[in-house]
């Protein structure tokens, strides 16, 4: 069953209750048999909003907690719960995956919804119930798979599947190397890290909707990653080592063919000569056009795409098994430079544009000497972490 929350003050529970009995109830005064994913008391402030998750049953007048947990909740907040016949119970909020238990004690009941000692402002805006989807969603149309090889990373990126007309809808996919997953995405693109210079690989792609049904594996083919040394081919922003070329302010690389304008606007003088240069950029290799779609070439790491206004940014990047892989760090006219040299904790590039990163100091590094403090303070529902 799937419910949406309007959650704006504070107290009170909603119950998404599975396998529940005909004369179930929740709360204080609970009856029946059920299990239940349970939002609980929430905190609500002008900027943030914070919940207990409690996956629980009740069976012969006694409640047994299966899974506690702090949440984070919002206005209009969506929560998925899906009990499969082995007793496996998953909960998602906004399509994301929170917690899961394990449980056979209640063997059958139907779904059901309830809320006690909500205050005025809290409400279930939207309740939608059905059985479990035993349909695989359709394969990943391989001839949608983009690839860009590099010395020590590929990246692989598709069109998004889509389930049947009666589908839950798709979840995830699951990325395989050589017939061995390697790691799952959310979304429709995914970096390989762990990968040697002039090695070829083998990838395959499984789409999975939210009740675990997977289609067959498509087969995307061999990929050979870059010789050591290659340079990256999407060259993006304006490097110290690039020729350009335009006649009217823009800079055109002449090795990738990328389209960059980058406007100075303003500068943060420090003392002795130093300062910090803000510029307005936009660079065409942002997305890329092939096989009749549009592809997202980046990722949206706070500012957006198009035109960006920004002294430079540093974007942590993980590997499919979620360990730090490297940092980029990208500066006001948008070129990339990975820092994927790691020594004790501080992360260097071996590119024309020499400068480190100190992780345990949060200290970007200079080749003068300067630094920035690469801290981010936010709160309530601001994204930044």
């Amino acid at each position: 069953m799937k419910a949406t929350l309007n959650l704006t003050a504070n107290g009170g529970s909603v119950n998404l209750m599975l396998r529940a009995s005909d004369n179930a109830i929740a709360g204080t005064s609970a009856q029946g048999s059920f299990y239940t994913a349970e939002i609980q008391n929430p905190v609500v402030t002008a900027t943030s909003c914070t919940a207990t998750l409690l996956q629980r049953k009740y069976v012969n007048s006694v409640w047994t907690n299966l899974s506690v947990t702090a949440v984070a909740c919002r206005p209009q907040m969506e929560v998925r719960a899906v009990m499969f016949s082995t007793g496996q119970m998953m909960v998602f909020f906004d399509n994301y995956f929170q917690q899961t238990v394990t449980d056979t004690e209640i063997a059958s009941g139907r779904p059901g919804i309830g809320g006690y000692g909500m205050p005025v402002g809290n409400s279930v805006t939207k309740i939608e119930m059905g059985p479990i989807d035993h349909v695989a969603p359709f394969g990943v149309d391989v001839s949608t798979v983009g690839t860009s090889a590099s010395s020590n990373y590929i990246d692989l990126q598709w069109r998004g599947a889509s389930d049947d007309a009666n589908g839950i809808g798709v979840w995830r996919y699951y990325v395989l190397r050589g017939g061995t997953i390697i790691g799952e995405s959310s979304s429709a693109e995914f970096t390989d890290s762990a990968v040697t210079a002039s090695t070829s690989y083998s990838y395959s792609i499984r789409a999975c909707d939210y009740h675990k049904n997977c289609a067959a594996d498509s087969v995307v083919g061999t990929v050979t990653s870059a010789p050591t040394g290659a340079v990256d081919p999407r060259q993006i922003g304006i490097r110290p080592t690039g020729a350009y070329w335009g006649g009217g302010g823009e800079q055109i690389d002449m090795r990738s063919g990328n389209m960059n304008y980058s406007i100075p606007m303003l500068k943060a003088q420090g003392r002795g000569g130093w300062g910090v240069t803000f510029a307005l950029s936009y660079n065409s290799q942002l997305w890329r056009q092939d096989q009749g779609k549009v592809w997202k070439l980046g990722a949206d790491i706070g500012y957006g795409f198009g035109w960006r206004l920004q002294a430079g940014s540093l974007v942590p990047v993980y590997n499919g098994l979620w360990s730090l892989d490297h940092y980029i760090f990208i500066d006001s006219t948008g070129a990339e430079y990975r820092l994927n040299v790691n020594n004790a904790g501080v992360w260097s590039c071996g590119c024309s544009l020499y400068l480190s990163y100190d992780s345990a100091s949060r200290r970007l590094y200079f080749r003068d000497g300067s630094f920035w403090q690469m801290d981010a303070r936010s709160a309530g529902f601001e994204d930044d972490m």
